[in-house]
């Protein structure tokens, strides 16, 4: 189904109250690329696997305070009339040890969907119809007694809309809990 851009304004918007940024959680899963995510509610968003019909898992990767960000950049074309969103979400995981080792492979083998948790407590969902990739990323040992020890990794990718708002709390907004499952960081 195309997207239609929309072209004609519809509502002004108004100053709103000064908040915080950066992603206090990001929740991970594998994408397929015939995840079903299905609108329920306005932009309550339910996942589940296309082949088994089972509700996706997402694993938790539980972020620091300034460590890691969400950013959308809209790209127009005026010459083809198109505009998408590049997304991209940068993470730091702190160590060094096997099982980080295995994350990060398997984050840059893959294609993956993250549900992030801001600051403010909002869940948005990026990479629904294409997934995101790693772009870049180091594993650093550290310099200086105060330096990151661990890694630092950005997913990007292309998307036709702009990340939706999911509602995972139930608060008559939209869905319930149980439309994702969200496994705690070990």
């Amino acid at each position: 189904m195309p997207i239609i851009l929309a072209c004609i304004i519809t509502a002004g918007r108004s100053l709103t109250c000064r908040g915080v940024g950066g992603l206090e959680e990001a929740y991970i899963t594998n994408h397929v690329k015939k995840n079903v995510f299905v609108n329920t509610i306005g932009n309550v968003i339910g996942g589940t696997d296309p082949v088994t019909g089972t509700i996706l898992t997402f694993e938790t990767l539980e972020q620091e305070v300034e460590t890691a960000n969400a950013v959308e950049a809209i790209v127009g074309s005026v010459e083809n009339g198109t505009a998408v969103y590049e997304q991209s979400v940068a993470l730091t995981l702190f160590g060094e040890d096997d099982a980080l080792r295995t994350l990060v492979m398997e984050l840059v083998g893959g294609r993956h969907t993250v549900l992030g948790l801001s600051q403010q407590g909002q869940h948005k969902l990026y990479g629904k119809k294409n997934g995101l990739t790693v772009n870049e990323g180091e594993i650093k040992s550290g310099l200086a007694l105060a330096d990151l020890n661990g890694v630092t990794i950005t997913l990007s990718g292309k998307e036709p809309e702009p990340a939706d708002l999911v509602d995972l709390a139930g608060d008559g907004v939209g869905g319930a809990m149980d439309e994702f499952i969200i496994n705690a960081a070990p």
